[in-house]
């Protein structure tokens, strides 16, 4: 008799602290919730953990929890696609502007990517010892070494203020070819392959000194027109690359939209079914 007296106490009690754990958790939603409607993703997303964590036996608990985490889900990608959309549009107006003094170079039939040069670069950079500098149509910046007749099989550069600081770029091959100038010798850097010339060069005032590092060296003054021209394309490739970043953000948040509604539509006919 007091065995089955105390195997129904247990099962009384075991009811009792089941039926306590399901109030406990529908308390933590009903936190969820409350966060999810003033937009505080990061504690709602913790609150369902602590729920989980602390209630495992709280079935109907934990199952609107599961409905509950993707609304949570849905409306974080719905609020950040709002604040990249608005970044985007501001970043699309800048690469605008930037664009306006720069002319795309394009030959259709040979090249897939164009590149975009500064106006005052177009002509005269092309046959005399110069930096130049392009960005394409994805934005990377490509920094190029030209030296004028001369055959040095140069493979580096380096920059220099007059107080000494400098920066260098690493080795690269370089490319001769005939002009109507005569010898023409190239080497390109690409921005974050470029040993930090690039930003070094936007960055320093006054005076740079521009050292070709061949055979022999040859040293020249980087002229403020080719300076202003580096600067305005490192610019660009920035505000470009920033843009691509953007769009491709926007994309994943649309997909990861798309998922939860699809994932909360169906959810919400399983229950339905169920119910019937």
């Amino acid at each position: 008799m007091f065995r089955k007296i105390f195997i129904a106490s247990l099962a009384i009690l075991a009811i009792s602290c089941g039926n306590s754990d399901e109030k406990n958790a529908e308390r933590l939603l009903e936190e969820g919730n409350i966060a999810l409607s003033e937009k505080r993703f990061d504690d709602a997303r913790n609150i369902i953990d602590s729920l989980r964590t602390t209630y495992p036996n709280a079935i109907e608990a934990r199952r609107k929890a599961i409905s509950l985490e993707a609304h949570i889900e849905l409306e974080a990608a719905k609020s950040g696609l709002s604040r990249i959309d608005s970044l985007l549009e501001q970043t699309n107006r800048e690469v605008e502007r930037l664009k306006k003094g720069f002319v795309l170079e394009k030959d259709e039939k040979y090249q897939a990517t164009g590149y975009y040069v500064v106006k005052n670069q177009i002509s005269n950079a092309k046959h005399r010892t110069a930096l130049k500098a392009e960005v394409n149509e994805e934005g990377l910046m490509v920094l190029i070494s030209v030296l004028k007749g001369q055959k040095l099989n140069h493979k580096s550069i380096k920059v220099e203020t007059p107080s000494g600081e400098s920066a260098q770029t690493p080795e690269c091959f370089s490319f001769l070819h005939h002009s109507v100038a005569g010898y023409v010798e190239e080497s390109s850097y690409k921005l974050g392959e470029d040993g930090g010339v690039i930003k070094f060069i936007t960055e320093s005032p006054g005076n740079i000194t521009v050292t070709i590092q061949g055979s022999k060296e040859v040293k020249y003054q980087l002229s403020p027109s080719d300076k202003n021209a580096i600067k305005s394309c490192y610019e660009l490739s920035t505000a470009m690359t920033k843009q691509r970043q953007l769009i491709q953000q926007a994309k994943d948040l649309n997909t990861k939209v798309k998922f939860y509604l699809k994932k909360i539509s169906l959810d919400e006919s399983q229950n339905a079914g169920a119910e019937e």
